[in-house]
C-alpha cells in the first residue's frame, strides 16, 4: 500500500509593511499614546473651561450687586470689587481666545474616534471583519484622523496668532528661516 503524497502549499508572501512595524508595536507605541494624549488634553481643557465659566458666572452676579451698594464700601471692599470688575472681562476674553470649551469637545471626540477604531480592529468588527488588510486599514484610518486633527489645530493656531496681532507664520516657519534673516 502506498501512502498518499503530501503536497506543500506555497506560503503566501509576507507583507513587508506589516513586518516593518508589527501590530502590537503600532497599537501600544502610536495609537495608545495618541489616545492618552487626547484624553489628557481634553481633561485639561475641560477643567479650564469649567473653572473659567464658573468664575465668570459668579463674578457676573456678584459685581453688579456690589456696585449697586457703593455706600457700604470700605477701602478693602472697593479694591475687591474693582479687582473682580477687571477680572470678569479678562476671563471672558481668555475664554474666547483660548477656546477651552471647543478644544475639550474636539479632543474628546478625537480620543473616542481613535478608541472606536482600535476596538473595531481588535474585535474584527465593521470594516475589519474578514479583511486581510485590516491592519493597513486601521493605520490609514488612525493616521487620517490624526492628520485632520493636526490640520484643525494648525488653522486654530494661525487664527489665534492673527487675533493676537501676530504674523501668520507658525513657530516652525520661524525656525526654518536662515540665521542671517533672523538676526536682522
Amino acid at each position: 500500500m502506498t501512502t498518499p503524497e503530501v503536497r506543500e502549499e506555497p506560503s503566501p508572501p509576507e507583507d513587508p509593511a506589516v513586518t516593518a512595524i508589527d501590530v502590537e508595536r503600532y497599537l501600544s507605541g502610536r495609537l495608545d499614546e495618541q489616545i492618552n494624549y487626547y484624553e489628557k488634553a481634553a481633561g485639561r481643557a475641560k477643567l479650564m473651561h469649567v473653572r473659567l465659566q464658573s468664575a465668570i458666572i459668579v463674578l457676573s452676579v456678584m459685581v453688579p450687586v456690589a456696585v449697586s451698594h457703593p455706600q457700604d464700601w470700605s477701602g478693602w471692599l472697593r479694591i475687591v470689587v474693582v479687582g473682580a470688575s477687571l477680572l470678569l472681562p479678562a476671563m471672558t476674553g481668555l475664554t474666547s481666545f483660548r477656546k477651552y470649551g471647543e478644544t475639550w469637545i474636539t479632543f474628546r471626540t478625537t480620543a473616542e474616534l481613535l478608541k472606536s477604531e482600535k476596538y473595531l480592529f481588535l474585535t474584527g468588527s465593521g470594516r475589519y471583519r474578514d479583511n486581510p488588510h485590516a491592519f493597513h486599514d486601521l493605520v490609514e484610518a488612525v493616521e487620517a484622523l490624526l492628520i485632520a486633527e493636526h490640520t484643525k489645530f494648525r488653522a486654530a493656531f494661525t487664527e489665534m496668532r492673527q487675533a493676537a496681532g501676530g504674523r501668520e507664520e507658525t513657530p516652525r516657519h520661524h525656525a526654518e528661516k536662515p540665521a542671517s534673516a533672523a538676526s536682522r
